[in-house]
């Protein structure tokens, strides 16, 4: 039964899906005891099934409790324990608790650094969740220190045509844009978007994503030329010699007057 609830998420049939995980996690509850793994797991599917409904505060409850048995049963670094962290601090940070969610991420952070390496998938993975709950927090420098550092083990690990390392660069153009460093942004973004071309096609949902996001970018671009342009217009310490489109306008006008 419980596989047949995981079809019906498969499938966005969650509403079906939620109805047979929970009959399936009552009758675990009754016959395994709620500390069973087989339970905890089917808590874990369900926690899953509530987020996709955007039922966050449920989905929280559950991941809570799961990861508190887990810590009991196994300790804080063990790998199930982890994966419960980290699926907790998603939740967190659906549930706009940005603070929550980083402190489970730095946790996993370092457990992961210290049993896998810096360069293993798990780890670059929470690195790069824990650099989005920093620009959520607002500190976009350490975002962007944790996005360079993901993105270049991805390219060397993947290359630059992996959907991994297209997503981190995508996140980090979005990083640069909230920084102001709009010219850093297009050029990922434009390297991203042609790549989105060439694998998924033009139609492409993420694709089309990529093209909305440089758009915007290069609107910043343009409002940034033309702020430039304008303060230099206006400029009072322009150096000698130096004529403005209004200095030429009061000059011709006063030729006229005359």
């Amino acid at each position: 039964m419980s596989h047949l609830a995981l079809m019906y998420r498969d499938l966005d049939q969650l509403k079906e899906g939620v109805a047979l995980q929970s009959l399936v996690l009552e009758k675990q509850r009754e016959l395994l005891g709620e500390a069973h793994p087989e339970t905890l797991r089917s808590m874990s599917h369900l926690a899953l099934m509530h987020k996709d409904l955007r039922q966050f505060k449920a989905a929280a409850a559950l991941q809570t409790f799961v990861l508190e048995k887990l810590k009991l049963q196994f300790g804080e670094d063990h790998a199930e324990s982890l994966q419960a962290m980290e699926n907790l601090a998603l939740t967190h940070g659906n549930l706009g608790q940005f603070k929550d969610a980083a402190t489970l991420q730095t946790f996993v952070l370092e457990k992961r650094k210290e049993i896998l390496g810096e360069e293993d998938a798990h780890t670059l993975r929470i690195m790069s969740f824990l650099a989005l709950t920093h620009k959520d927090l607002g500190q976009l420098k350490s975002a962007e220190t944790l996005q360079t550092f993901v993105l270049e083990k991805l390219r060397l690990l993947l290359g630059d045509k992996h959907a991994d390392t297209l997503w981190t660069m995508e996140n980090l153009a979005l990083t640069y844009r909230d920084l102001g460093q709009f010219k850093d942004a297009a050029a990922l973004q434009t390297f991203v978007l042609e790549k989105r071309q060439e694998i998924l096609g033009e139609e492409h949902a993420e694709t089309l994503t990529a093209m909305s996001y440089l758009a915007l970018t290069n609107r910043d671009l343009e409002q940034l030329d033309g702020i430039a342009v304008q303060d230099q217009l206006m400029s009072p310490t322009r150096g000698q010699g130096e004529t403005s489109l209004m200095d030429t306008f009061i000059v011709y006008s006063t030729d006229e007057d005359r």
